[in-house]
């Protein structure tokens, strides 16, 4: 008889079991002690396992959430803790600045905010009002914020800030030559999620792991936003660097021909119009402040046609309760660039020097220590007389600076007309550029890199003015006889400005041409002369025209008229130590000092018989040779390898030869 595999149910105590051979029994459960054994020790192990795991994510998320907390990288923190060198400076809170802004706003509930743009951000300290009735403040403003994000902010501040009652907002002209895409406040909803992502995010853990790294590596102050709202530039920031004539007037033009002829739209006054009517009906008061320009932006404004562009604006602004300027060109606000500037970090960008004034001057308009019209109420009435101290001001500023306005005119030329037309007579060794003849010399310089295209070449490299100890004017490439390209110098160089100094600053450049057939050669423009550059790339494959002027007879080397006497040296002052093959030549390098003035020497230079062939400086340091006198490091460029000498100037006017202390099974590298 067949027998059939079945399945029973769970009945009564009882399993049914099926075996291969058909058979089915039933074992009661609590007779099978074996089962009944494992199944409750899995159960206990279970149990126990989930219980420790709980406890362990717990350790671990409170261990997480403590080291936020404690390492604060946003320093929005309650526990508010500073530990040197573990979290002092906090990096990653520039990140997120436009989020933390309406954050601390509702949790300091200031009398008085600033809006506006990074130019704010980066010059109101608001302790300068601590005192005063408008204080407490707090600087509201974030970079690139437009007049609808600020208007955003402003309302969402209205609601979170009942003790609000002074608003200061930024009128940055250029903020107005566009239509803006409207934004929406935010509402509590996003204030708690973004509240809680300062401290209870994988983001805000990641941040404290990086915050804790830089402040336990890092050597320098970094850039941080302070507790009360505005940025603090780093430690190693250098104001030369970012007053650059042709680096900023290349810029500017650059971004008008972009939206050339600029003009104004309706809706951000409209948005100041909605804004005043707020604020009017909640009990706030709203001045709105014109900040100020550097003057090479003012007179881009003169150049390209612009002065009732700026009249217009006062104009539409002007209908408003309360307008200041403070863009009149006087007192600090036309600052001689320097290293040291106090009013400016960079062209577009006031200091806290220049803030700390136009706080002062909002807090008491009749201050008898500010300079005459540094502020200007804007109504109506006063819209001529502002123009005109402005921008009389501004001619005033041009007399005395006519470095810029030559450099600004010819960046202009080269942004909206291209490279110039000229000629190179080789015979007669000049350069000829729309009409202005320049007499070619050896110039102090080198390119050094150049990149193809299919239809271009560009190439870099420096070079200065060593009788004026300047940057040169222009750079000028020619193809044959022709001019093909020109720019201004505008790479900063610390390597070569070292050494020759700081006044040759930017040093370096980069400059792209057509390709066009024919030797190509570069030279750099100063006055009246063009100084041909040497060569480490083949594409520049133009022999030098003019010999360096000088000559070394017997024992006097003679460089531009000047005599310096051959002398001998019982020390080690300087060595030839490497050199290599270059397009036009070689290139060595080696060290030279000037002992007995423990001075760098003055000049090095190199001969070839009685012929001067190349002349450099020592542009970086040898802490290898010595410690103290720098620099001592050396590069120099020449078109010949035997039977050369190297002098050095020294400060008494006396020249010396230097060693040679390349091996001599060391041969002159060639460059494939």
């Amino acid at each position: 008889m067949e027998e059939h595999i079945t399945n029973e149910t769970v009945e009564n105590g009882s399993a049914a079991i099926a075996i291969d051979m058909g058979a089915s029994i039933s074992l009661p459960l609590e007779e099978s002690g074996e089962e009944s054994g494992a199944s409750k020790s899995d159960t206990l192990i279970s149990n126990d396992y989930l219980s420790k795991l709980f406890l362990c994510v717990l350790v671990w998320v409170i261990i997480i959430l403590g080291f936020i907390g404690i390492i604060d990288p946003y320093g929005v923190s309650p526990l508010q803790i500073n530990l040197s060198g573990i979290n002092t400076y906090k990096p990653k809170r520039i990140d997120i600045d436009r989020l933390i802004k309406p954050y601390e706003v509702w949790r300091y509930q200031p009398k008085t905010i600033f809006l506006g743009t990074s130019r704010i951000q980066q010059s109101i300290d608001p302790s300068v009002l601590d005192g005063t009735d408008l204080a407490p403040a707090y600087n509201a403003a974030v970079p690139a914020a437009t007049i609808t994000e600020n208007a955003a902010f402003l309302e969402e501040y209205i609601k979170s800030d009942p003790n609000l009652k002074q608003v200061f907002f930024e009128l940055f002209i250029y903020a107005f030559i566009s239509n803006l895409p409207e934004v929406q406040p935010k509402g509590i909803t996003a204030y708690i999620a973004d509240a809680v992502s300062f401290h209870f995010s994988s983001s805000a853990f990641t941040d404290s792991l990086k915050t804790w790294e830089y402040n336990h590596t890092s050597t320098e102050r970094p850039a941080f936003i302070h507790p009360r709202g505005y940025w603090v530039r780093p430690e190693n920031w250098d104001i030369s660097m970012n007053f650059v004539p042709q680096n900023y007037a290349a810029y500017v033009l650059g971004a008008e021909k972009q939206v050339r002829p600029m003009q104004f739209r309706d809706q951000p006054f409209a948005v100041l119009q909605h804004l005043q009517d707020l604020c009017d009906k909640k009990g706030i008061k709203l001045t709105f402040i014109i900040t100020p320009n550097y003057p090479w932006d003012d007179y881009r404004l003169l150049s390209t046609g612009y002065v009732n562009f700026v009249r217009e604006f006062y104009q539409r602004v002007s209908t408003l309760h309360t307008v200041y300027s403070f863009a009149q060109n006087t007192g600090p606000t036309i600052e001689p660039v320097s290293g040291k500037m106090k009013y400016w970090s960079e062209p577009l960008h006031f200091s806290r020097g220049m803030g700390a004034m136009i706080q002062s001057s909002l807090a008491n308009p009749k201050d008898p220590k500010m300079p005459k019209n540094f502020m200007l109420r804007i109504t109506p009435s006063s819209i001529d007389t502002a123009v005109k101290i402005r921008f009389d001001n501004l001619q005033l500023w041009r007399k005395q600076n006519p470095s810029y306005p030559k450099i600004f005119e010819m960046t202009k030329r080269l942004v909206f007309h291209g490279s110039p037309s000229g000629l190179l007579d080789i015979q007669k060794q000049t350069l000829t550029i729309e009409g202005k003849t320049y007499f070619i010399q050896s110039g102090i310089g080198t390119v050094e890199t150049a990149r193809k295209a299919n239809d271009s070449l560009t190439i870099s490299g420096w070079t200065v003015d060593t009788r004026l100890k300047s940057s040169v004017d222009t750079i000028v490439a020619t193809a044959g006889n022709k001019v093909i390209a020109q720019t201004l110098p505008g790479v900063g160089r610390y390597d070569i400005e070292h050494g020759f100094g700081i006044n040759t600053r930017p040093a370096g450049f980069t400059l792209k041409m057509p390709k066009a057939s024919g030797s190509i050669r570069v030279f750099a423009i100063k006055n009246n002369i063009a100084g041909q550059l040497s060569s480490e790339v083949s594409a520049i494959n133009g022999q030098l025209i003019a010999p360096m002027k000088g000559e070394l007879k017997e024992k006097n080397l003679k460089i531009n008229g000047i005599n310096y006497p051959v002398k001998s040296s019982k020390e080690m002052i300087g060595a030839i130590e490497s050199a290599g093959s270059i397009s036009s030549g070689y290139k060595i390098s080696g060290w030279a000092l000037d002992k007995s003035a423990n001075l760098p020497v003055q000049l090095l230079v190199a001969t070839k018989g009685d012929k001067i062939i190349a002349m450099t400086k020592p542009i970086f340091d040898r802490p290898d040779v010595n410690t103290k006198i720098k620099p001592m490091g050396f590069f120099m460029d020449i078109p010949a390898i035997k039977q050369i000498k190297v002098f050095a100037i020294m400060k008494n006017g006396t020249a010396i030869v230097l060693a040679s202390n390349m091996a001599k099974k060391r041969q002159i590298t060639k460059n494939k």
